[in-house]
């Protein structure tokens, strides 16, 4: 079982830095006008990649490294910083299978021990890149806004020790944007990629639900509205993280 595992995360690991370091990656966008969008794609990824495989060694030295290359240096001019996220994220194409497999915990995930934050930071956080999303979304950049959305919740797990309403939520994400992730490595999931998002509409909201009621008690000012768009997986995925911006913690 080991051994499938590890096989299953590299290839996932492989599967998803072939995805963004390919030529085309953003599409009609030309990355020296919009590096911010290459940015969202690149730690989108790292931070999808540290919170599921959860890598040690030199996986890990690699995602920590791109990671601080990008937040401090604010001096840096945004295609400068870009370029240099960029190298390091190539170097994951130069780790040898087995070194890789030697770095891998025997779980779906963990949590970090890190710093807890006030719920007003996150929600800060999520307004600001909320705003970010109306362009791209006014000029049909939809790729973006995935990258987007994801990587408000991989930061925030990356960074941050959230609010276990905000941490089950942001679990259950990754298992609506990763299903065959997730039912690859033995775990039951009714989510499918290549479904219409609507299908899955009572199980989602049914989930969410579950989650915000077993919170309560400890947050009985939590928002309970659950207000989900189910008319496309754009919508669907913005409203998600509209959800828990507004959870209210």
């Amino acid at each position: 079982m080991t051994k499938l595992k590890n096989r299953l995360s590299g290839h996932f690991f492989n599967q998803l830095i072939d995805i963004i370091t390919a030529e085309g990656v953003l599409g009609s966008l030309n990355r020296d006008r919009f590096p911010g969008a290459l940015v969202y794609i690149y730690l989108d990824a790292i931070y999808k990649l540290d919170y599921l495989i959860k890598p040690e060694s030199k996986v890990a030295e690699i995602i920590n490294q791109a990671h601080l290359n990008y937040f401090d240096k604010p001096d840096e001019n945004a295609l400068s910083k870009v370029y240099s996220l960029e190298s390091k994220i190539l170097e994951f194409k130069n780790i040898n299978r087995e070194d890789f497999y030697k770095e891998l915990y025997q779980v779906t995930h963990t949590f970090e021990i890190n710093s807890s934050v006030p719920f007003a930071s996150i929600r800060q956080i999520f307004d600001t890149e909320l705003q970010g999303i109306l362009w791209y979304e006014e000029n049909k950049h939809d790729f973006v806004i995935f990258a987007i959305c994801g990587y408000l919740i991989g930061f925030c797990l990356y960074n941050y020790a959230l609010p276990q309403p905000v941490a089950e939520l942001s679990h259950l994400y990754y298992r609506i944007v990763e299903p065959k992730y997730f039912s690859d490595l033995g775990f039951t999931t009714p989510y499918n990629k290549t479904d219409d998002i609507a299908k899955w509409e009572y199980q989602i909201k049914s989930e969410v639900k579950a989650i915000l009621k077993q919170n309560q008690s400890r947050y009985p000012q939590m928002n309970m509205d659950v207000k989900l768009d189910f008319s496309s997986r754009l919508k669907f995925f913005i409203s998600y993280i509209t959800l828990i911006r507004n959870l209210n913690l």
